[in-house]
């Protein structure tokens, strides 16, 4: 008998034991814009463009700014450490009946040095953390795969949380498909058929999110995700959602809520870093997770 899912009681998923990083082939990306991407080459651009910089500006450690590389060693090891699972510190994605939560597999807890790290790649333009970043989503891809494979799925699709456009064109693209494009590889490394779809979009008149608390953060993104295409996507594959940072869980309910409305299963969430987890009243004065509705079983 297969291993149950995020939907049925989250058996096999829940119990990964998680390790490590390495490169795949181009991952094609099924964008908003119609027009499939491959991730290798620009992540190769990147690099290229690191370089060029560092013959005239010295990089600094987008972590805490010590001179000579990215990520410093201090900073790069609160990525490189085991990947684990962080939904814990989601008060949203905690179900106020005490049922599983949503699974979300991090790399690192958003504090301190990764903090500033993951600030400095989505708003101060530090895409040379581009490539070491998708590797660590390759990471979590590698270590779910084996508990996945036992799904019976057809494929899976990761699905990036779409950003504002303002966003997009102040990061310089849509740096969440490149975490999916790593997650994919990692996924495939494990012998899975995986594709990155982006198929959800932010309907207008939603806040950034940046600075709002618990409360405003859940009223500002219900409703706020969409599912504009399935395109690529088959029957019986299920979906794992891909963003940088988790907070209180709110953008991941949405979208989850969101691709349940459309018929597509949620097996849980990679990211780059989560919040640590806090005491369980904060929890429950932030209202828990109420689920997308009726859940069906994947297939």
């Amino acid at each position: 008998m297969g291993a149950t899912c995020h939907w049925c009681a989250r058996g096999g998923l829940s119990r990964v034991a998680l390790p490590h990083d390495g490169a795949g082939a181009s991952v094609v990306i099924h964008s908003p814009s119609g027009t499939p991407e491959g991730d290798a080459q620009g992540l190769a651009a990147w690099d290229i463009a690191g370089s060029l910089v560092d013959l005239v500006v010295p990089r600094e450690c987008a972590g805490c700014a010590a001179p000579g590389a990215s990520l410093c060693p201090d900073c790069w090891a609160a990525f490189a450490g085991p990947v684990r699972r962080l939904e814990a510190g989601a008060p949203r994605l905690i179900p106020a009946d005490g049922g599983p939560p949503l699974p979300v597999w991090a790399s690192t807890v958003y504090a301190g040095g990764s903090r500033e790290a993951i600030g400095a790649w989505k708003r101060r333009g530090r895409v040379d953390l581009t490539p070491a970043f998708a590797g660590r989503l390759a990471a979590i891809g590698r270590e779910i795969a084996p508990a996945v494979c036992t799904l019976g799925l057809s494929g899976v699709c990761a699905v990036p949380i779409p950003s504002r456009m303002v966003s997009r064109l102040r990061r310089g693209g849509r740096l969440t498909e490149q975490l999916a494009a790593g997650l994919v590889r990692g996924l495939r490394t494990g012998g899975l058929d995986a594709i990155v779809t982006s198929c959800l979009v932010r309907t207008p008149g939603a806040r950034d999110q940046v600075g709002l608390g618990g409360r405003a953060r859940s009223a500002n993104r219900e409703g706020a995700t969409q599912v504009w295409s399935l395109r690529g996507v088959g029957r019986g594959m299920a979906a794992i959602m891909v963003d940088d940072v988790v907070t209180t869980g709110a953008s991941l309910l949405d979208a989850e809520r969101a691709l349940a409305a459309a018929g597509v299963g949620a097996l849980g969430a990679a990211v780059l870093a989560a919040s640590p987890p806090s005491g369980q009243g904060e929890r429950h004065r932030d209202g828990g997770y109420k689920g997308p509705g009726s859940r069906p079983p994947i297939g």
